[in-house]
């Protein structure tokens, strides 16, 4: 069989020749034994049925092996080019469950495939990678500095203005956000109004110093009109676990909150500081600008 060794259908049909051929090997041998002579009606009759039993046999083995052929190529079309082909055999029998376990097959891969590739597109309302394109891209990058950054009191900007206006906030503050930093930062939306930053930065106050200059651009920025836009953010430096990065700079974005929003946290603060002394900029920002208009 080895010279069919490529073949599945080629050596069904082997299996079957030599299979009904038998009867008609042993009756010629019987024949060919006797004293009497040989019985060429008797052969020419097993020949003919053996003849006739074996086209029989290819054929009927032909439909047997039909489903189980366009099943193949079914799998083999949608792994080669994700083109679902649909399988039509339905049937109570092994080769009935052989279609049904591989047509679940595709609609399962198939279903992965489509929820991975929508994982991986950019959000759909800010064009910003989003948390699994995210995870991706930082991958292939050195481990630096990761920022957790959440607007604050947007849920009041919703609320007040409606969920257009509120979208673009987002929009608006996203781009914005992006044209403060370096080509080798990269931003996310994490989900919600939270962002995630990647900065190229390894040094957490360097990385500050960087985030700091946007959260000022941010907050002197018309992102919606009437309205200033300011946000809250967490700084640590990556251990190469993005969930417990994530985790650690989100603990310190809540501590940004408590110690009065619009400003910016990394580990040393909360052990140096209290947590109503963080980086209380924003304050001081406004002092001077409000001076500056008074005089």
């Amino acid at each position: 069989m080895r010279i069919f060794k490529n073949r599945f259908v080629a050596r069904v049909f082997l299996t079957s020749f030599i299979g009904v051929h038998v009867p008609l090997l042993c009756a010629g041998g019987y024949v060919l034994t006797r004293s009497s002579g040989i019985d060429w009606m008797l052969l020419t009759v097993l020949t003919s049925a053996t003849v006739a039993g074996t086209l029989g046999t290819i054929f009927f083995m032909h439909l047997e092996l039909k489903p189980v052929i366009s099943i193949t190529r079914s799998l083999q079309q949608f792994a080669e080019t994700r083109i679902r082909r649909p399988i039509e055999h339905r049937s109570d029998d092994e080769i009935g469950e052989l279609a049904a376990a591989a047509e679940w097959a595709i609609e399962t891969v198939d279903s992965l495939l489509r929820k991975l590739e929508e994982e991986a597109r950019p959000d759909s309302l800010t064009s910003l990678p989003n948390r699994r394109a995210f995870i991706d891209m930082i991958a292939q990058k050195p481990l630096a500095s990761l920022a957790l950054i959440d607007l604050d009191s947007f849920k009041s900007v919703n609320d007040t203005y409606g969920h257009e206006i509120g979208d673009l906030a987002l929009r608006n503050f996203s781009q914005i956000l992006l044209s403060e930093l370096g080509p080798s930062d990269v931003l996310a939306r994490w989900g919600g109004e939270e962002f995630i930053l990647y900065l190229c930065e390894r040094d957490q106050e360097n990385a500050r110093a960087v985030l700091e200059e946007a959260r000022k651009a941010i907050a002197e920025a018309e992102i919606i009109p009437q309205q200033q836009i300011t946000f809250s953010a967490g700084i640590v430096a990556m251990s190469g676990d993005i969930d417990t990065d994530a985790a650690s700079a989100d603990a310190l974005l809540y501590a940004a909150k408590k110690a009065g929003r619009n400003r910016i946290a990394i580990p040393r603060d909360t052990i140096e500081q209290r947590p109503d002394e963080l980086l209380d900029y924003a304050p001081k920002t406004r002092r001077a600008r409000s001076s500056t208009k008074t005089t």
